[in-house]
């Protein structure tokens, strides 16, 4: 969870009860355990799923021996990913069909 933010008020210093982002209490900060967990229950390995990620084999790695703090937006795709399945072939598709709407014929 993250820390609570220190304000001053009538001179004091109070700990502010409220988190800094309003979805904390929905998302938590993401450690290397999770990170671990949430990628094994998608089914992909540490260098698959920088893939999916769009990250360096190697950020991923870190990621996964705490060496790095994971930013959010990852959280929230790997969220994404394990609701909506489909979207882990979405994001590594190389091969993209053209779009039909585009071509002038």
């Amino acid at each position: 969870m993250r820390p609570w933010v220190p304000f001053r008020m009538d001179g004091l210093l109070i700990r502010n009860p409220m988190p800094t982002n309003p979805r904390a209490a929905i998302m938590h900060e993401m450690d290397a355990a999770d990170y671990r967990s949430q990628i094994a229950r998608l089914g992909l390995t540490q260098e698959r799923a920088a893939q999916v990620l769009g990250v360096n084999a190697r950020t991923s790695r870190r990621w996964a021996l705490d060496e790095r703090a994971i930013p959010e937006t990852v959280e929230r795709l790997l969220w994404a990913c394990e609701r909506y399945p489909d979207l882990i072939g979405a994001l590594t598709d190389k091969q993209r069909a053209p779009d039909d709407a585009s071509d002038p014929d």
